[in-house]
């Protein structure tokens, strides 16, 4: 099976990461403090969910049912049940 490469990144976080630079480094300094990967990983979420919200604002007619579901789930407008019904 040949795997698919994507030509170049759908989105770029090195923007975002600028821009919450100072939030970036609370949530390591958390981590490191806590000895726990949660506030990071936490904070990585957020930062995905708020550029492919972005993201997806501008490009939703062609946003697949599937990333819909998807997308609604993580912002937490549909159960987890739901989702995986």
């Amino acid at each position: 099976m040949k795997a698919y490469v994507l030509p170049e990144p759908l989105v770029y976080l090195s923007g975002y990461l600028k821009q919450h630079q100072a939030e970036y480094y609370q949530a390591l300094q958390e981590s490191t403090y806590q000895t726990d990967s949660a506030p990071f990983i936490a904070f990585m979420l957020r930062m995905i969910l708020d550029i492919v919200t972005t993201f997806t604002l501008q490009v939703t007619p062609q946003v697949t049912p599937q990333v819909e579901r998807l997308l609604r789930a993580m912002r937490g407008e549909m159960s987890r049940e739901a989702f995986v019904a």
